[in-house]
């Protein structure tokens, strides 16, 4: 349903303002209203109203707010998540005191942040340099025999290289060089070339556009010999991971002990700074302020005896009459109980209907999951669906899964009523071992009746659509509108007459009677939809043939499980039979899942939704606080380990 809307206008000194918008956003029922209240009769304010101008105080409250605001999220993404104790700390007397250490704080965690980076690139690059230099340390020969040698490391990325690097090895050193290769421990291909000094640079300069990439180690290293390389990245890595390990531990006391304090603040700010910026929709006299906004009806009460008590009488809340002008900016709260409230979920994947329209999730409730029984109708494959979304409602920590779970809860007990009626468990299992019979229809080969059976469920839902939508229209005002969709609904119907008499001749009798229905309609049909009412009529029958989308899925999913079964006489081996049934039962339980909610909502959403839709509405969001989940610190260390206490007045001082 559509919750029942009231416009409100609260009145009060401006002294008020602030306090009242901080008790409005504690109880998250009133929506501001951005245009101008009309009269006022509480207090007899006769002055004009304008826009409400926040004086100096206030503007530099925000900006000052703003600023720390932005301070403490830039210290929030430097730290490391960790749980603290929730502060008993007022957040309106602490967060002058923080304005004196966040500078420090966060110059303290940017520094600690990059320099945590910076040994995080360089020890990945030692650990590559080493990784590599063990690769090839087999490969070198004994530096005292080979004084006028030179060797050049190299990182092979395309082993179709090697026979290029040989080649362009003998052409840079007419055939004085070895190559040597062998493999990291990460199983990247390097290699070893040796050759005389004096071709060293022409090797590396003919080695730029290959495949093949200099190992260039850095300088600290390169000036090593190769056994004081190994040990020196060993040495640097060690360091740095001591390193690392100290200003990680650094960081996280920092935020075990200061996070919980920050967080308090940042959502003490953000619940000031959204009360400054909903002063845009407020208006003043010289004297007063003037809030105007919506609230759910039965919600009235509660803000007057709050305001009431908290004011004593200083602010009134008045309700106003809701104007025909203004039905356009009511906002639309949606509000279900019980049954119907998991199918909102379907509904809200639309656009917001209008205050004036329909909630239609009562309509989603009842007809989705019949359709999505009839198009599936197995006991068997209901009983399995009805296992996983028992598993989901009960399990499932997310709402919209258990909302999802809910659903197809309920689509399964339809599916296994109809398999029921329909003789069905599994395809023709269920005749077999279960003794099911059709006590409907058997849907393996009465297919025109559930042909017909579709049609008359389609031709009963869009007949419901535009009986809505002429009520729809009526409320807006449309009144021609809604005589044509009272007419179009007298025009189908006599049709449907005319075609069940031509089809059937047990009711030939009502073929006149359709006949001169129909052409009586049809003037008041073009008078009021135009030209392109009978256009508009084609459309409506298109959309009813449209649910034979009902008997070819529900066929589709009996085929299927009727190969499945047959799949075990089929196969010479048992075993394998039974194997290859279960995959296609398998495959048709998904299938039979995922067609019927798509066609079960394109039912609704294009055929039924186009009959009554009325969108634009504005979604109702009240001034409401967030739900702050900080986990507090108690004043202690700063990041770099020196006691750090916030004193009353703003100071900070270090021991």
């Amino acid at each position: 349903m559509i919750v029942t809307m009231t416009k409100v206008a609260v009145i009060g000194p401006k002294a008020d303002l602030m306090e009242l918008l901080g008790l409005v956003r504690r109880l998250g029922v009133l929506q501001l209203d951005a245009e101008p209240p009309g009269r006022l009769e509480a207090g007899r304010i006769d002055e004009e109203l304008q826009t409400l101008h926040l004086d100096r105080e206030t503007l530099t409250n925000r900006v000052y707010h703003q600023e720390l605001r932005d301070k403490i999220v830039q210290l929030l993404t430097l730290l490391p998540p960790e749980s603290s104790r929730e502060p008993w700390l007022n957040p309106d007397k602490v967060h002058h005191s923080l304005i004196a250490v966040i500078d420090t704080h966060l110059d303290q965690a940017r520094e600690r942040s990059q320099r945590l980076e910076l040994l995080g690139r360089e020890s990945r690059e030692l650990s590559h340099y080493r990784e590599f230099l063990a690769a090839i340390s087999e490969l070198l020969p004994d530096p005292s025999a080979t004084s006028t040698l030179d060797h050049i490391g190299v990182e092979i990325r395309d082993e179709r290289a090697l026979a290029g690097l040989e080649q362009l090895g003998l052409k840079a050193t007419g055939g004085r060089f070895e190559l040597q290769t062998a493999r990291t421990a990460s199983g990247q291909l390097v290699g070893v070339l040796t050759t005389e000094k004096e071709f060293v640079e022409k090797i590396r300069a003919a080695l730029q556009g290959q495949q093949v990439y200099d190992y260039a180690l850095p300088a600290r290293l390169a000036e090593l010999p190769f056994p004081e390389q190994v040990t020196t990245c060993s040495r640097l890595l060690t360091e740095h991971a001591a390193e690392i390990s100290r200003l990680d531990n650094q960081l996280h006391l920092f935020a075990h002990r200061w996070l919980g304090i920050y967080r308090l603040v940042l959502a003490w700010l953000e619940e000031q700074l959204a009360l400054l910026q909903a002063t845009a929709a407020i208006y003043e006299t010289e004297m007063c302020f003037v809030v105007s906004g919506w609230l759910p009806a039965d919600q009235l009460e509660r803000l007057r005896e709050r305001v009431a008590g908290q004011f004593s009488g200083r602010v009134l809340v008045e309700e106003k009459a809701i104007q025909q002008e203004e039905l356009e900016r009511v906002p639309t709260q949606l509000y279900n109980r019980g049954y119907f409230q998991p199918f909102e979920l379907l509904t809200r994947l639309l656009p917001m209907p209008g205050y004036r329209s329909f909630d239609l999730t009562p309509i989603i409730g009842i007809f989705f999951p019949l359709f999505f029984g009839m198009m599936l109708g197995d006991l068997g494959y209901g009983l399995l669906l009805l296992l996983t979304a028992l598993a989901l409602v009960l399990r499932a920590r997310n709402l919209m899964l258990r909302d999802v779970g809910k659903i197809f809860g309920v689509a399964a007990v339809y599916t296994m009523a109809f398999g029921l009626l329909f003789g069905e468990a599994f395809g023709v299992l269920g005749k077999k071992y279960l003794g099911l019979k059709p006590i409907l229809l058997d849907r393996h080969t009465a297919m025109l009746p559930m042909f017909y059976f579709a049609l008359a469920m389609g031709l009963v839902h869009i007949l419901l659509g535009l009986g809505l939508g002429a009520i729809t229209s009526f409320r807006y005002g449309e009144k021609k509108e809604g005589w044509f969709k009272l007419i179009s609904i007298v025009m189908v119907l006599a049709v449907t007459l005319s075609i069940v008499a031509a089809i059937n001749p047990t009711f030939g009798q009502l073929k006149k009677p359709g006949i001169f229905v129909l052409l009586g309609a049809m003037p008041l049909l073009l008078i009021t939809g135009g030209l392109l009412a009978p256009l508009e009529m084609l459309k409506h029958f298109g959309n009813i043939v449209s649910y034979a989308r009902i008997m070819a899925i529900g066929l589709t999913s009996v085929l299927l499980a009727h190969v499945a079964n047959s799949m075990v006489g089929m196969i010479g081996s048992v075993w394998l039979g039974v194997f290859a049934a279960i995959l296609l039962h398998g495959f048709n339980i998904v299938l039979g899942i995922f067609a019927p909610t798509v066609h079960a909502l394109r039912l609704h959403y294009v055929e039924f939704f186009s009959k009554i839709m009325t969108g634009g509405g504005r979604v109702y969001r009240p001034l409401a606080r967030t739900n702050p989940t900080p986990s507090g610190a108690a004043p202690g260390r700063g990041i770099d380990g020196t006691d750090q206490t916030i004193e009353p007045g703003g100071k900070a001082w270090k021991a």
